[in-house]
């Protein structure tokens, strides 16, 4: 079968080539609605504005017509393609080499004459006679719809036609898609049962997999690194059971407890012998030629040899915190700083393939391969010192580390198992990550990459917990505002952490509800940290979970004037504690008596709203002087607990 390729293009590549894109009788209609269309607008305006230089649309599928070597159908992606085509219509001259090649149509339907007329009508700005109003025509409706939602975006936000060729340049530069060529004679319904069956679009971290992957030359290194880079992507289960699955056997010989790293020449290993026909390839090529059984059984969802007495306990499900393609980008900011290169813009899971394509442009095979030692520490690492959401009980999640250890056991023989285990209670870097990651953007997470980046050279777990404070204390208690956050975890891989006093007096004004949710988390660990074996088994089983309001103890608003008991202190931190939506809406403007009465009895029934919280309902009455009272106490936590980091 000739070559598949593919190659990622902008919009102003696909209007310098002479070719046309046809939608083929077996495709349907254009389906999309206005909702979809708005969406992907608002995106681009967004891009826009913020001067992205890259904005990764998707992936399209076109196979060469028979009828002519410039013909190429649409197999996949044609509602995002179309959507383009009809935004140039609106765009007009500005991207009339897009949407014409020398007056014709660049998008083509078969069998559609209606849809054929009605655009080259449009083309000359004519109305169509014989469909009249399209509103009403099946075949033209969502197109009809399409082009008035395009027509709404661009009069609104650019009702100036130099704005709007501005717009369209920027698009014909900065938009790209992966088109992926299948060359005529394959079959069709192969190719459509293998794109139907998967029911998305190919993930971006694997078209970045086959990008990467094909600047290796040597066919049995490409194997082996597919491998270990399809282990390291299964982000729902440890790696390890990934690397049991994906070699097909028992890699536990292969870690080095001393170093808690894999040893990547022993996982090699283990491919001696092996015909490289077992070779389990995620490139665009193979999906696109294997059929729906084969597709099912690619995924890594084995664990692979498991030790004899394995525990329901050691079998929970488990959540990462992270996606894969925002792993990826973690990981290469640790190898451009390693190499002294500059840092990405930042963290953003969508524009994964731009990140890679501006950074890792030049990368060899010597590079990739580079690039995937460093994924495999990396994802060990994350492993084995990052919290997951493990499933405790059924729909109950708890944040934890399990420890890995290697067991033996001698039946027939001597076998070596990896195995996981947690610990009776929650772990205090368990609980400090927790309250980072409920504290911080979920989708970046900045400091988990200064935090990996040090366990790579560091597996001591208390000298990792002890990291971790003064780089929390460093991101986000000691007033840093002035220096972004990008750029302050990556001077942190550079360089020693600067002793710098922790300023928490923003604690001292009244904020109300502008005070940040971090410093609330950020109470809850220290007051766990310090006070949790002296207050009880509550607090030492007390875990953190998302909240999302904040809560006036004294009410703003109270029902009866003489409940009023806080003026002073009413916005001041000490009046206030996070709760969630639920709880603030049920504690409402009641008094401080009857809110009392409803924590107590959640707490009889063994839930903790919040630590905060059980010291101020421990008082037997609340106004301006006890809460003064309070907050004092919590500074001087805070302030004990900084003096010791």
């Amino acid at each position: 079968m000739a070559e598949i390729k593919s190659a990622l293009r902008t919009f102003r590549q696909i209007s310098a080539q002479h070719r046309y894109y046809n939608i083929p009788r077996y495709q349907r209609l254009y389906v999309w609605n206005s909702d979809q269309v708005k969406k992907l607008l608002e995106d681009f305006l967004a891009a826009f504005t913020n001067r992205k230089p890259n904005y990764y649309l998707g992936a399209v599928l076109v196979i060469q017509s028979s009828k002519s070597e410039q013909q190429f159908d649409l197999i996949d992606g044609q509602q995002r393609f179309t959507t383009l085509w009809l935004l140039g219509l609106e765009l007009g001259n500005a991207w009339s080499a897009f949407t014409h090649i020398n007056g014709e149509l660049r998008l083509r339907f078969s069998i559609r004459p209606r849809v054929i007329r009605y655009f080259e009508s449009a083309r000359c700005g004519q109305p169509d006679p014989e469909t009249g109003d399209t509103s009403h025509d099946h075949s033209l409706q969502k197109i009809f719809q399409a082009r008035e939602e395009i027509r709404k975006f661009l009069s609104k936000e650019f009702p100036d036609e130099h704005q709007r060729r501005n717009f369209a340049l920027y698009l014909e530069g900065a938009v790209k898609m992966v088109i992926t060529e299948v060359p005529s004679g394959i079959d069709l319904n192969k190719l459509f049962e293998a794109v139907n069956s998967r029911g998305v679009q190919l993930a971006h971290h694997e078209i970045l997999k086959a990008s990467l992957l094909s600047r290796i030359t040597v066919k049995s290194e490409r194997i082996k690194y597919a491998k270990i880079w399809n282990a390291c992507s299964g982000m729902g289960n440890y790696l390890e059971r990934n690397l049991n699955a994906e070699f097909d056997r028992n890699i536990s010989l292969s870690y080095n407890f001393g170093e808690a790293r894999y040893t990547i020449s022993k996982l090699f290993d283990f491919l001696s012998g092996q015909s490289e026909n077992t070779e389990r390839k995620l490139t665009i090529a193979r999906i696109l030629t294997m059929n729906a059984d084969e597709l099912k059984n690619d995924e890594v969802t084995g664990e692979g040899e498991e030790h004899p007495d394995t525990t329901d306990e050691e079998k929970q499900n488990v959540r990462s915190l992270l996606s894969f393609p925002l792993l990826l980008i973690h990981t290469l900011r640790i190898y451009l700083c390693r190499n002294r290169m500059p840092d990405i813009d930042q963290i953003s899971e969508k524009d994964l393939l731009g990140i890679f394509e501006e950074h890792t442009a030049d990368f060899k095979g010597a590079k990739v391969k580079e690039f995937i030692h460093l994924l495999l520490d990396i994802r060990t690492a994350f492993d084995n010192y990052v919290i997951k959401w493990v499933e405790v009980k059924r729909k109950e999640e708890w944040h934890l580390i399990k420890q890995l250890y290697i067991i033996n056991q001698k039946k027939g023989g001597q076998s070596w198992y990896l195995r996981r285990k947690s610990g009776e209670t929650v772990s205090e870097i368990a609980m400090l990550q927790s309250m980072l990651y409920h504290s911080q953007q979920i989708t970046t997470q900045h400091w988990l990459t200064p935090f990996l980046y040090f366990t790579l050279s560091n597996n001591n777990v208390q000298q990792q917990f002890d990291y971790l404070r003064r780089l929390d204390d460093f991101l986000f208690s000691s007033g840093q505002s002035d220096t972004k956050l990008m750029q302050r975890t990556y001077d942190c891989m550079n360089s020693a952490l600067p002793q710098l006093r922790a300023d928490y007096s923003i604690l001292k004004e009244e904020k109300g509800t502008g005070f940040l949710h971090y410093w609330f988390y950020k109470v809850e660990f220290i007051l766990w940290y310090q006070l949790r074996n002296k207050m009880g088994k509550d607090w030492q089983e007390y875990r953190l979970t998302a909240k999302n309001s904040v809560e006036h103890i004294s009410p703003q608003n109270p029902r009866d004037p003489a409940d009023r008991k806080c003026t002073d202190t009413l916005e001041k931190f000490g009046n206030l504690v996070l709760v969630t939506r639920s709880i603030n809406s049920a504690y409402s403007d009641n008094p401080y008596g009857v809110k009392k009465s409803k924590f107590l009895d959640k707490k009889a029934k063994g839930s903790l709203d919040s630590l905060k919280s059980d010291l101020i309902y421990s008082q037997s009455d609340w106004n301006d002087n006890i809460c003064d009272t309070h907050l004092e106490y919590v500074l001087n936590c805070l302030k004990d607990y900084f003096s010791r980091v």
